[in-house]
């Protein structure tokens, strides 16, 4: 995906501006808005294929913003910030962040993570099953909704790119490094644990028993795999 609609959120004219600029010089097509009272969601024949998120905000409130922000849209999060605190970088990835980058940030840098984000969207295109049903845990891909022990749970569209990746390769482990380089682009200290924080999001979220994994399974030191009975595949 070369040129994607993206939307941009900031209460800062300026930074808005010179974002603008910098994603239509890359062919992007950019809509505005910001959170407040005004806020209004991009035409509904064009959804955006990532959002960016520019905030001064404190963290607490990035996260709430956050949370808001991935109810109503399906697409990657980029959320723009001042220097946190690793903990505090991890409650905004909690909250649906797919990257939480600090200001100010290079441009050849931001267009990068763009375009990583861009083609892990594309991870919605691998080829399984339009539904998949184990016990306790059903999986509709074409309706992006999971159901576990019963109850329709949420998952961030990373986690839920991340569950589908897993899933199209069932019953093989799929290393960290190729985990981060299909998720993130590269493989540093920080995205590894970016990787794990979102493992262990989905296992709470999905498995019987987090603790003691039934389907989300790791093999120590190379990498996950998603196991399957093959009567399911």
């Amino acid at each position: 995906m070369n040129h994607a609609t993206i939307l941009q959120l900031s209460d800062q004219p300026q930074a808005r501006a010179t974002l603008r600029r910098l994603l239509q010089s890359s062919g992007h097509e950019v809509h505005e808005s910001n959170l407040g009272p005004g806020f209004r969601p991009p035409p509904q024949n064009r959804p955006p294929d990532l959002v960016i998120f520019d905030s001064p905000l404190p963290p607490a409130t990035i996260q709430r913003a956050c949370l808001g922000i991935v109810a109503v849209f399906d697409a990657p999060l980029i959320v723009l910030t001042s220097d946190l605190l690793e903990h505090e970088r991890i409650a905004v990835l909690d909250a649906g962040a797919d990257e939480c980058l600090p200001k100010p940030l290079s441009h050849p840098e931001l267009l990068a993570r763009v375009r990583v984000l861009l083609r892990r969207r594309r991870w919605s295109h691998v080829q399984c099953k339009a539904e998949i049903e184990l016990d306790g845990l059903r999986i509709d891909f074409a309706g992006r909704r999971v159901i576990a022990r019963g109850q329709q749970v949420h998952l961030t569209p990373k986690e839920f790119d991340l569950l589908r990746y897993l899933v199209a390769n069932p019953n093989a482990t799929i290393s960290h490094y190729k985990l981060l380089r299909t998720g993130w682009g590269h493989h540093d200290r920080d995205h590894a644990a970016c990787l794990r924080v979102f493992v262990n999001q989905l296992r709470r979220k999905i498995e019987p028993d987090p603790a003691n994994p039934r389907y989300l399974i790791t093999e120590p030191w190379v990498g996950y795999r998603f196991e399957m009975q093959a009567d399911a595949l």
